[in-house]
């Protein structure tokens, strides 16, 4: 098991995780308070800021890999990072 990440993926991390088919994925660790205290969209929202720094993040799943006690456990997340990349070309490049 990869041991979770402790930031955010940088941009060029994305760029280069997302340039197959647009996803990424990385573990994050994810206190069991946390998920207690969040209704299932907040929770996505928490999982996708811990793995790229952004709600953009899309079609969202993550399966349990791991643990560290006593509350803390590790989620392998993978999303479609293709808003995140397309908010980064900026609006010279949007093309409605």
């Amino acid at each position: 098991m990869a041991a979770p990440i402790r930031r955010p993926l940088t941009m060029a991390q994305i760029l280069r995780l997302a340039k197959k088919d647009g996803f990424v994925h990385a573990v994050v660790a994810i206190d069991i308070d946390e998920i207690n205290k969040a209704d299932y969209e907040h929770f996505l929202d928490l999982i996708s800021r811990r793995l790229v720094g952004s709600e953009l993040l899309q079609d969202i799943s993550y399966r349990i890999v791991g643990y560290k006690s006593p509350g803390t456990i590790h989620l392998e997340v993978t999303g479609d990072a293709s808003a995140i990349i397309e908010m980064e070309k900026g609006p010279k490049d949007w093309v409605p």
